[in-house]
């Protein structure tokens, strides 16, 4: 029990629980991804398949990152 109270006491000090904190770097590595696809797809143009696998990914991704920032406005609504 002391340690759930000291947990209530670190949480109050910064502005983001753990919880809130792993969605937004979640949401940052998945944006980064976003990015690089970007620069990957380019590379990739003479091959049909690999640039079509990398839409794939990339799609998924964006999909991830809606799902997540969804997440995230019910995380920081519920405190």
């Amino acid at each position: 029990m002391a340690s759930s109270m000291k947990e209530k006491e670190k949480e109050g000090q910064f502005p983001l629980s753990n919880l809130q904190f792993d969605v937004v770097l979640l949401l940052t590595e998945k944006s980064k991804a976003l990015e690089a696809y970007e620069k990957y797809q380019a590379d990739a143009k003479p091959c049909a398949e690999l640039s079509a696998l990398i839409e794939k990914m990339k799609q998924s991704d964006k999909e991830f990152c809606g799902q997540l920032k969804e997440y995230l406005g019910k995380c920081l609504t519920k405190e």
